[in-house]
């Protein structure tokens, strides 16, 4: 139907990072079946999602699908589910908020987004992901099964299509403000980003550290072979090999999520370094999926990772002779999910646990 739309929750930096009005507008689930209380309550009165939560700047550069799902799964998809809070903040009990339905949207809108941006840009071509089978419901309850190879190609098989992603290509993406690499630092981030994977992971460092994350900023410095060095110009001047990740295993979450840390690598200590305007900006530590655990061994838990690229990061400090081979700082500063929140207001323990830090080439 030509004159039928679907909304989606269109956050961006930049423009309306508060929940659409009409799912807290009167705020009473017996008026009105949009509105959910169990939500977080800042996010109910209108308070914005901090701007760093909802930004897919870190992930729109990649032009590897995997390196760019991996960055767009934890911001902003996660990021919003656990900022949202409620229902929103687990996976198993997520889709009962109705604001689920219009965040997903979002983020399939921004796939296209990437796709548009061209550049080597293309979903995967191997059997397996073009062949998994997904089920779906009709209209009957009936249930239909699907390959992911026949829902991808959003116009021609489901028969819609997202306005911006139509016509010509698109000039700026998406609004961010992620620092966007410039120069030398922008050649050799795009020179190894169009690149095919390795075969393997080859794992540059893997530290244990039992590291505990709270309400103030906190620095992990994770020590580099010798050998890393020479690894990492082999992979500068090879032709396979497209991301440069720290690999954050064995997380747990001590409380409730109240805050995220923005990651950063090897500040230098200028003005500004800590916001995530910064081109030592890495990522978000998101809490999507992550379970609350009380674990008193903190021994590693199989899925509850993340994976944050350095690569933009890496290719700035190496091109400016900020980059060691010695070692590389992590620095992880707590943010409030929304804009009222100040992080020592509402956490007073530690909240997160991490069992170990790699760096890894892919």
């Amino acid at each position: 139907m030509p004159t039928f739309a679907l909304p989606y929750w269109g956050y961006s930096p930049t423009g309306r990072r508060d929940l659409p009005e009409p799912f807290r507008w009167p705020p009473s689930p017996v008026t009105n079946p949009l509105f959910v209380p169990e939500r977080d309550p800042s996010v109910n009165t209108g308070e914005p999602l901090r701007a760093s939560a909802v930004d897919s700047g870190a992930a729109m550069p990649h032009t590897s699908f995997w390196s760019f799902q991996t960055a767009l799964e934890g911001t902003p998809h996660g990021m919003v589910h656990v900022g949202v809070g409620g229902y929103m903040r687990l996976v198993e009990t997520s889709a009962l908020d109705p604001i689920f339905y219009l965040h997903h949207a979002n983020i399939d809108r921004l796939w296209e987004v990437w796709l548009a941006l061209g550049g080597g840009r293309e979903n995967p071509t191997d059997s397996d992901w073009r062949n998994r089978e997904f089920n779906f419901y009709d209209e009957n309850g009936k249930t239909v099964r699907m390959k992911g190879d026949e829902i991808v190609r959003t116009a021609e098989q489901l028969a819609y299509r997202y306005i911006e992603c139509s016509g010509a290509l698109l000039d700026a993406s998406e609004p961010t403000l992620v620092a966007q690499l410039q120069g030398d630092a922008a050649l050799l981030a795009a020179r190894i980003g169009r690149r095919p994977p390795l075969a393997e992971v080859q794992t540059l460092t893997a530290l244990r550290t039992g590291s505990k994350l709270g309400a103030r900023p906190a620095a992990m410095q994770v020590p580099l072979p010798p050998e890393a060095g020479d690894a990492l110009r082999r992979f500068e001047e090879g032709t396979v090999g497209n991301d440069v990740v720290v690999h954050l295993q064995g997380i747990v979450l001590l409380e409730e999520p109240k805050v995220y840390y923005e990651v950063y690598a090897n500040l230098s200590g200028a003005a500004g370094d800590t916001a995530y305007t910064s081109p030592h900006f890495v990522g978000n530590l998101d809490f999507f999926g992550i379970p609350k655990e009380d674990d008193t061994d903190h021994t590693v838990h199989g899925g509850n990772n993340r994976r944050l690229s350095l690569l933009r990061v890496y290719a700035f400090l190496r091109t400016r002779g900020l980059w060691s081979d010695q070692a590389l700082t992590l620095t992880f500063i707590p943010r409030g999910y929304t804009e009222d929140v100040t992080p020592t207001a509402v956490l007073t323990t530690d909240q997160v646990y991490i069992d170990q830090v790699s760096v890894e080439l892919r």
